[in-house]
């Protein structure tokens, strides 16, 4: 106990000693950074009614020219003092009216000065002393629909340039693609008896697309595709004699297209295509033939086009074609090509679901040439050419979905048909009219 008693008596004073000093100094206003040992100039005769209370609300007094001390800086709403002094703004701080920054630009979100120091936070919503930028005045389009916006989204051109879209199905992707329009078409003549060739086709293609290839909206477009041709008949009187017309029919090509646009008002539509037509039985210098369609653009006004160019069909007695027309698309809803020896009127239909339909009418001259092997007396065992020939007029509807899936289903009829023959023109045959059910579906 003695011992204790003793520590006490030496621990008691070392602690008032240490503590006492801390305790004291706590008790006084602090300014942050060492303070001038000598006052500066005025400042002892500088006026004073009251000490300065830290915790008052009330403005502090005022300070005498040119005396800054470092870590105060009065608020923005105090006015200045007359010598000139003023503090500097804080950061994205517009100043109120009167002090010598004021002459800086109003903040992009407010019309008029704001009432408080600082600016508002970017992206807040909430409720601020300085109002926030009012709505544009501008018209504001809405995004467009899920399936593709107004009528003729898939369909006709939507712009007043008819280059924009130039055929139904051609609107612009939602996104680029190396292949589109890849599936089949299929196409049945009817005939089953005397002069009537019946004819069932199939044609599977796809399209390997180049975009922004010089000068065009819609790329370069190389297209491989192969057809077959299946036959039977005709049988003109007397039933024993049978036209030769080989059962199968074959066709290999690659088609290559291209649009390219000369500034606003001209354009062209170039198609080139080489390909392998024959029975597979034969092969000569005709089995390769060369065909294409070359066209010249001139846009007239915002919604009409002169095309005129022509056709190479490589036939055995047609060989060129002239081409020529005008489109007309008076709104989003309507295309009117009168264009020669292919023209079409398509308008816009309904849209179900998210794919538009369209129906349409149409015509063209239809048909195709093959290099083929001679069955019949005297020519059997030559190699021939043979031509099918006919004209063709049409209605039907088509559809446009997203992500390019489009198809359509048609129905014509055939007239002017013919079989045409290189080696000896007098056994050209003469075909009775017929109806055409042709429908196709791509992706």
């Amino acid at each position: 106990m003695a011992s204790l008693s003793c520590r006490a008596r030496w621990v008691g004073p070392w602690v008032l000693t240490c503590f006492f000093p801390a305790i004291a100094w706590s008790q006084r206003v602090q300014f942050p950074g060492p303070l001038p040992s000598t006052p500066p100039p005025g400042l002892l005769s500088a006026p004073s009614s009251a000490p300065f209370d830290p915790y008052s609300t009330s403005a502090p007094p005022a300070l005498p020219p040119n005396i800054a001390v470092p870590g105060f800086a009065p608020p923005a709403s105090s006015a200045p003092p007359a010598s000139g002094w003023a503090p500097a703004p804080p950061p994205n701080a517009w100043p109120t009216t009167g002090a010598p920054f004021a002459a800086s630009p109003p903040p992009p979100f407010a019309t008029a000065p704001p009432t408080s120091s600082f600016a508002p936070p970017p992206n807040v919503t909430g409720t601020l002393s300085a109002p926030m930028a009012p709505a544009p005045t501008g018209t504001v389009l809405p995004p467009p629909p899920l399936n593709g916006a107004a009528p003729g989204a898939y369909g006709a051109s939507t712009s007043a340039n008819p280059f924009a879209s130039w055929f139904p199905g051609a609107g612009n992707p939602p996104y680029q693609r190396l292949f589109q329009d890849t599936g089949a078409r299929y196409t049945w003549l009817a005939g089953d008896s005397g002069e009537e060739l019946d004819l069932n086709e199939i044609e599977i293609t796809s399209s390997l697309v180049f975009q922004n290839f010089a000068r065009s909206d819609r790329g370069l477009r190389v297209s491989p595709g192969f057809i077959f041709d299946f036959t039977s008949g005709p049988s003109p009187p007397p039933a024993t004699v049978t036209a030769d017309v080989p059962a199968q029919l074959y066709s290999a090509y690659l088609d290559t297209s291209w649009d390219p646009r000369f500034g606003q008002r001209f354009g062209a539509d170039l198609d080139f295509r080489i390909g392998v037509y024959s029975d597979f039985k034969t092969a000569t210098t005709d089995t390769i033939r060369l065909t294409g369609t070359g066209v010249g653009l001139m846009q007239i006004n915002p919604t009409m086009t002169l095309k005129l160019g022509a056709t190479y069909l490589d036939r055995v007695d047609l060989k060129l074609l002239p081409a020529f027309g005008v489109l007309w698309e008076p709104d989003a809803r309507s295309r009117w090509d009168l264009f020669f020896p292919s023209p079409k009127i398509s308008k816009y239909f309904t849209t179900m679901g998210n794919a538009d339909l369209w129906w349409y009418v149409g015509g063209e001259y239809g048909g195709s040439s093959w290099s083929i092997e001679r069955t019949d007396h005297p020519e059997k065992g030559r190699s021939d050419r043979l031509d099918i020939n006919d004209i063709r007029v049409f209605g039907g509807v088509d559809w446009h979905g997203l992500n390019l899936r489009h198809g359509f289903l048609e129905l014509g009829y055939v007239f002017e048909r013919e079989l045409v023959y290189y080696l000896v023109p007098a056994e050209n045959l003469s075909l009775d009219e017929t109806v055409m059910i042709r429908a196709g579906f791509f992706f």
